[in-house]
């Protein structure tokens, strides 16, 4: 029960990181739940139950850092930004503020 828990609130964590990057969350939460599945149960069924946690959590991570690859092509600002919309400070990997506003590298 724990693990579907914490895989809710990987997903949506999927779903606000891709959107700060740019990017729909959907095709990265499907992506990541089809893998952790198949990943999961291939580990379970070649190797035992021990290393079911490694390949499929490990599936996530890397689908994680995917955004990141994807969304900017793993560029980040070097330090927190102002957005000039809405005043709303974001962290170095936003390149997209929730409002909506997309700076430029140099104009932030």
């Amino acid at each position: 029960m724990i693990e579907l828990i914490f895989l809710v609130v990987s997903l949506s964590a999927f779903q606000e990181t891709a959107r700060r990057r740019g990017l729909k969350g959907w095709p990265f939460i499907t992506v990541a739940l089809v893998g952790f599945l198949v990943f999961g149960n291939l580990a379970m069924s070649v190797f035992g139950m021990g290393p079911h946690f490694f390949f499929s959590w490990g599936w996530l991570g890397l689908t994680y850092l995917s955004i990141f690859l994807f969304g900017g092509l793993g560029r980040s600002f070097r330090e927190t930004w102002n957005c000039p919309e809405c005043r709303l400070f974001n962290g170095p990997s936003t390149i997209v503020c929730p409002c909506g506003f997309r700076p430029d590298a140099g104009s932030v």
